[in-house]
């Protein structure tokens, strides 16, 4: 309430005729705002009028209010609370015959404490100069005064946080969005001060080496109500170059109760006074919410908010833990070659020899068989033949589970090209592994994509194939599929590797994990744990590779029916993380490309 209707009414006499008090009288007991008129020229200055809200609210009758002192609102459940500021601003005001406005912590009849907002008036009766009453407007603040605490308590909480915020207004189109706010650790992130970095577009942080596909990512998924969790190349005030990750998400501050434009609450608030509260939304019908996807009103943002954290040195050692892994696997896959595959593969000739030397054709596969079984097709191992073939085929069988293993652990090298060779074969194994099983087949795996859909760094191609074979075995294992699709797609600077099943779908587990892993939740936190090893495993080769993962029903639900199958998608940049190498290796895609261990 402004200042000047305790001066209107106190003045209401000269605006209304003589005969209309009745009017006036009534209008003012009707009013929603407490309001009592003390005549200051009585001993101890008695209330001579309250309206009836001054009673609703406090408890009192008027005979229990009317010629005492306004003091006993005063009167806490242990005594008198007359130890506060506003009572002696009281006193001078009164002594002076002067306006005020005060806040005092008063009390209901009950003893409940409420914060009291009083505007004092003084009033001329007949015009002249002496103060004869004061008329007294009162309202209950409290519950603007507790938003107001939490208000302080969540910009503090916010200024003082050891991560990067930075909020901006809602225009993302050209010239983009305006920061109207940072944090300290931006400051000592960025080298920009407040003054400097108030007012200018969050692009003042970008430079050659910002990847402008993430950005665009950014604002596609803002344009559409999401969070986005990113990673990019940002440059400080002095032009050194480091690796932010990023979570930005919409605020819809407007559409809190009671706030016009505010960014941390207001009057409308609910809950309860013990501590921060969560604001109400209004309400009306609100359109489905997937999982991951967070409840939000309807309308257009008022502000955009994001969370900043420097990794820089976190990638940095990251990669170097990716480069010696992949080292360290390149050099296990060549020792296994040169050595117990050579091995296997000399007991392998002489086993030949041997079997030639007892008459077995060993280019035969069904002269070998009928040796090794008898007319049932029962094992035997009676005679020199039957021993060899046998033999022969352990041999065969030990040389091929010693190449698995080394393809596994290098299964691509440094040519663009060998990613998608590996993934082509990786399906081509585990349909033909599918279908050993007549009774019970597995799912059929098929892959899409070609060599220029690759990233470019190798060591990304790398990972991403790992990815891939531990989202198929996931879904061969939990999905009850038919069939399982392996697609890589490059489009605008973005590689997007999907492993998409028919099967039964996204168990309430998995929708929960899937929204705490695709970072459309709007936490800019390293979020908890989510699933089980498998997905972990995905989770920190996708943000290493300085991407995101997500899951997401391969066939979303539609006119009611239910949805279908799981897509897991690891998007990241085609350039791979910063810093990543994007040299291939300067061998050929046909140096290697023998199955065999001695080759």
């Amino acid at each position: 309430m402004s200042p000047e209707r305790p001066d209107a009414i106190a003045n209401a006499g000269s605006l209304v005729q003589e005969g209309d008090w009745t009017l006036l009288t009534a209008a003012i007991d009707s009013a929603n705002s407490m309001i009592a008129v003390a005549d200051v020229r009585a001993a101890d200055q008695p209330l001579v009028f309250v309206n009836g809200y001054f009673c609703e609210f406090t408890g009192y009758s008027r005979e229990e209010v009317v010629g005492r002192n306004c003091r006993f609102l005063q009167t806490a459940p242990g005594g008198r609370d007359a130890d506060q500021p506003g009572v002696q601003r009281i006193r001078d005001a009164v002594a002076a015959g002067e306006r005020c406005k005060v806040l005092l912590r008063n009390y209901k009849k009950d003893g409940t404490p409420f914060w009291n907002e009083l505007y004092l008036s003084p009033v001329r009766a007949g015009g002249g100069e002496e103060v004869t009453h004061y008329v007294g407007v009162q309202n209950d603040v409290t519950e603007h005064l507790e938003c107001e605490r939490e208000r302080l308590i969540l910009a503090e909480a916010v200024r003082t946080l050891d991560e990067s915020v930075i909020i901006t207004g809602p225009n993302l189109e050209a010239p983009g969005p305006e920061i109207r706010f940072v944090n300290e650790a931006f400051e000592r992130m960025t080298g920009y001060d407040w003054d400097e970095a108030v007012g200018r577009n969050p692009r003042m942080l970008q430079g050659p080496d910002t990847d402008p596909g993430e950005t665009e990512r950014l604002k596609t998924q803002l344009r559409a109500g999401r969070s986005f969790r990113g990673e990019a190349v940002n440059y400080r005030k002095d032009g050194e170059r480091y690796v932010v990750q990023w979570t930005a998400a919409p605020v819809w501050a407007h559409a809190v109760h009671g706030i016009e434009g505010g960014l941390y609450g207001g009057p409308g608030m609910s809950g309860h006074s013990g501590g921060l509260r969560r604001p109400d939304l209004p309400a009306g019908p609100r359109r489905p919410v997937g999982p991951g996807e967070p409840r939000r009103p309807p309308g257009a943002p008022s502000h955009y908010v994001a969370s900043q954290r420097d990794v820089t040195a976190r990638r940095a050692l990251e990669r170097e833990v990716l480069e010696g892994r992949s080292y360290e696997q390149a050099r296990i896959a060549r020792d296994l070659h040169d050595g117990p595959a050579q091995d296997v593969m000399a007991l392998k000739f002489l086993v030949a020899a041997l079997s030639r030397q007892v008459g077995l054709d060993v280019g035969d596969p069904q002269a070998l068989h009928a040796a090794a079984h008898d007319e049932s097709g029962a094992p035997r191992f009676d005679t020199p033949q039957a021993l060899a073939a046998h033999l022969l085929s352990q041999a065969d069988d030990a040389a091929n589970r010693v190449r698995q293993v080394a393809r596994g652990l290098m299964p691509i090298g440094g040519v663009r090209g060998e990613l998608t060779a590996a993934l082509t074969r990786l399906a081509a194994e585990r349909s033909a592994l599918a279908a050993r099983d007549a009774k019970a087949p597995g799912p059929t795996v098929a892959f899409a994509g070609t060599p220029a859909d690759e990233p470019d760094a190798p060591d990304v191609r790398n990972e991403l194939y790992h990815l891939a074979r531990e989202a198929v075995g996931n879904a061969q294992r939990h999905s009850g599929a038919s069939r399982i699709e392996i697609a890589l797609r490059r489009t605008d600077g973005a590689v997007r590797l999907s492993v998409a099943d028919d099967g039964v779908g996204m168990s309430s587990e998995l929708a929960a994990a899937a929204g705490r892993i695709d970072g459309l939740d709007g936490r800019g936190e390293r979020r908890p744990a989510a699933g089980g090893v498998g997905l972990r495993s995905m989770r920190y080769r996708a943000e290493v590779l300085g991407g995101s993962l997500a899951i997401e029903p391969a066939v979303p639900a539609v006119d009611g029916r239910p949805a279908r199958g799981v897509r897991i998608v690891c998007t990241l940049s085609a350039s791979g993380p910063p810093g990543a190498d994007q040299r291939d290796s300067p061998r050929t895609a046909g140096d290697d490309e023998s199955d065999d261990p001695d080759a």
